[in-house]
């Protein structure tokens, strides 16, 4: 009998750890600079975006979803020439569908790439500021 309930215990704990490590992994991936470096890679492979200008500030990236799905977004601003360069490379934009927000921010969304089911690319209006969002589930 204490055989039994060893063996359960074993399986509860290993199954707790697994479950654990599941809902936590984007909290480390979110704070691993090598991790974000892959993010960003991943990113463009799904959506099809450049690499960011040379001159870009305040990059940051992070990770969304479970183990079902990875959902990544992403920001960065630059002056206004060198977004309006990076967005004319961006290919298919002149497919997505596009709107204008409420708070005056341009969004297109698009046909992700490589499995990803769709990508939202935000413009600041005066072109100043990139949001990307891009989901693969």
């Amino acid at each position: 009998m204490k055989r039994v309930f060893l063996i359960s215990g074993v399986c509860f704990a290993v199954v707790t750890l697994y479950i654990g490590y599941l809902f936590t992994s984007n909290f480390w991936d979110n704070r691993n600079p090598f991790v974000k470096q892959h993010m960003w890679d991943v990113t463009r492979a799904w959506t099809g975006v450049p690499d960011l200008p040379a001159d870009a500030r305040y990059f940051k990236i992070q990770t969304d979803g479970d183990f079902l799905t990875r959902k990544f977004k992403c920001s960065f601003s630059a002056p206004r020439a060198k977004i309006e360069a990076w967005v004319a490379k961006v290919p298919d934009l002149d497919k997505a569908e596009r709107s204008d927000l409420p708070d005056g921010w341009q969004e297109y969304v698009g046909r992700g790439k490589e499995g990803a089911t769709y990508f939202k690319l935000g413009l600041h209006p005066e072109m100043t500021a990139v949001r990307l969002f891009v989901s693969w589930n």
